[in-house]
């Protein structure tokens, strides 16, 4: 190639950049969710002489630019690349390993996890039930060996034993650190996704039903669908990296057991009734996890032709794949989301339930401001 062919090359790829890039930004059709992503895209700031003078306008500008610039993923998929061939491991937070992203646990505020604490234990003290707590680690925790050598991550166990030492003894505490340690080389969280699998929720499952004094069913009686095998999680929306092996999601269902005769889902404004805990229809989506009794909503109750007691589950969304276990010991599973909610208690009649779970993920206990508001129950004892 000529030197003047390379100098034209270099001139046209400039002006594509400076020009047709940003002209073909303005003129194409705009988005409103980026479903790699997995997040709603800015909308053009509304211009006033408020805004301007504030900044607040250009920010917003800056925020729609950025969202809406023609090939905007493929631009982070490179950027990412581009990274990892400097020889980075981390980005954006998540951890590159062999073949599985993991999120960086950073250090809790311990202010708000003692407030936490102080809700559940109030909690506890008042509603005369048996109340259960599960923390889970998460992926990052339980492949923690394989981080780089120079990574700075906070101890998630340690973060959960502090929560367990500080909970009222009256409080059953269940060790799933050591459940899902033990069975570290299955399948047991996704490799682009915060949640853990299917199988993961199941061991958990195994832990929690003996804590409670219930015989669980042997994962192995389960027939387990394969319902879908390309799944990019959350891990991958934030570097948008396909370098790791896309997940699958997996359905536990037994059908010697009691069956599901109804799924009310109460989304804060209605409530709509189901007759599966699997919603379909989001495994041609994005976020598949949420084909798991859907996605996040204020109460979620799953009512069972068991004959048992009943439970109310307290929850992160790592309790969406587990409740179809407990349905086989329960005729009726509520869980709710104190994020949607005030007060629980005015929700829900925590006196219909026999046994109540709190289950979180570490980083979502670490995270969740709203779990103090267990302390605003007032219960049957009236505090």
């Amino acid at each position: 190639m000529s030197k003047k062919v390379s100098q034209t090359l270099s001139i046209i790829v400039f002006f594509a950049f400076i020009f047709i890039l940003p002209i073909l930004t303005v003129i194409l059709p705009k988005e409103t969710f980026s479903e790699a992503e997995n997040k709603v895209l800015a909308t053009f700031p509304k211009f006033s002489f408020d805004s301007v003078i504030s900044t607040d306008f250009m920010t917003g500008i800056d925020s729609y630019v950025s969202d809406h610039f023609v090939f905007r993923e493929d631009w982070i998929a490179l950027k990412t690349r581009l990274e990892l061939a400097q020889g980075k491991k981390e980005l954006k937070g998540i951890y590159f390993l062999d073949d599985r992203l993991v999120q960086k646990f950073e250090t809790p505020d311990y202010t708000e996890t003692d407030k936490s604490i102080n809700g559940i234990n109030h909690f506890a003290q008042v509603i005369g039930k048996p109340v259960y707590v599960a923390v889970a680690p998460t992926s990052a925790c339980i492949y923690s060996d394989e981080l780089p050598k120079n990574s700075s991550m906070e101890d998630q166990k340690a973060y959960i034993d502090y929560i367990y030492n500080n909970l009222s003894e009256e409080i059953t505490k269940v060790d799933l650190y050591k459940t899902l340690f033990s069975v570290r080389d299955e399948y047991v969280y996704y490799r682009t996704d915060h949640h853990w699998t299917t199988l993961g929720a199941g061991y958990a499952y195994k832990s929690i039903a003996n804590a409670m004094g219930i015989t669980p069913i042997p994962l192995e009686k389960f027939d387990v669908e394969h319902a879908s095998s390309d799944f990019l999680g959350t891990f991958y929306s934030k570097v948008l990296y396909n370098g790791i092996t896309p997940d699958v999601i997996d359905y536990y269902m037994y059908k010697d057991g009691s069956q599901v005769t109804s799924v009310i889902v109460n989304d804060g404004r209605e409530e709509k009734e189901y007759n599966s805990m699997y919603f379909r229809e989001f495994l041609s989506k994005k976020d598949k996890y949420s084909s798991f009794l859907g996605s996040n909503t204020p109460m979620v109750t799953v009512n069972s032709d068991n004959q048992g007691e009943k439970l109310l589950v307290i929850k992160d969304s790592y309790a969406h794949c587990f409740v179809p276990f407990m349905t086989q010991h329960f005729s009726k599973v509520t869980m709710i989301d104190l994020r949607y909610m005030m007060n629980p208690e005015l929700v829900v009649d925590i006196s219909e339930y026999d046994k109540v779970l709190v289950l979180y993920n570490a980083q979502s206990f670490s995270e969740d401001t709203n779990i103090k508001k267990l302390g605003y129950v007032k219960g049957a004892a009236g505090e």
